[in-house]
Order: structure tokens, then C-alpha cells, then sequence
């Protein structure tokens, strides 16, 4: 079971509000990692791999797309 993602905004004081959730995917992560790509000590913001619960493993590449890379629940990355 996954909880939804709905995000609403009111510009008149919440009188009315719009549903800004179309398209909108996300995922919980319970580890993240990156790496250290020229050895000094300073990990890499660019290139992370990211495990998400019941959501599987994901990896962000160079080009900042996150890519779905292994099923199932990603606790151990």
C-alpha cells in the first residue's frame, strides 16, 4: 500500500484550492549514498544511489535522472 502524494495551493487565504499533484512521482528513501568521484574526500552530489521503501533501488546519473534499478523494498543500499 502506498500513501498518496497530493499537493494543493491556495492563493486566497484557502478559500479555493488547486491540486498541483498531476505528474507528480516520489519516493520515501531510507539510505542514500554517493560517491567520492575524484578521491578527495568531498562525495559527489551528482551520482547517488538511494534505496526507497517498497520502491525498489534507484540510482541518479550524471545527467540528474533518477533510473529504477532493482524491485522490491531498496532498505539495504
Amino acid at each position: 500500500m502506498h500513501a498518496a502524494m497530493v499537493v494543493y495551493r491556495s492563493i486566497d487565504d484557502g478559500v479555493t484550492w488547486t491540486n498541483l499533484s498531476l505528474g507528480l512521482i516520489g519516493s520515501q528513501f531510507y539510505h542514500m549514498g554517493m560517491r567520492d568521484s575524484n578521491g578527495d574526500g568531498i562525495m559527489d552530489p551528482v551520482e547517488m544511489i538511494a534505496g526507497a521503501q517498497d520502491n525498489g533501488v534507484k540510482y541518479r546519473t550524471s545527467g540528474g535522472v533518477w533510473r529504477h534499478i532493482l524491485c522490491c523494498d531498496g532498505f539495504p543500499v
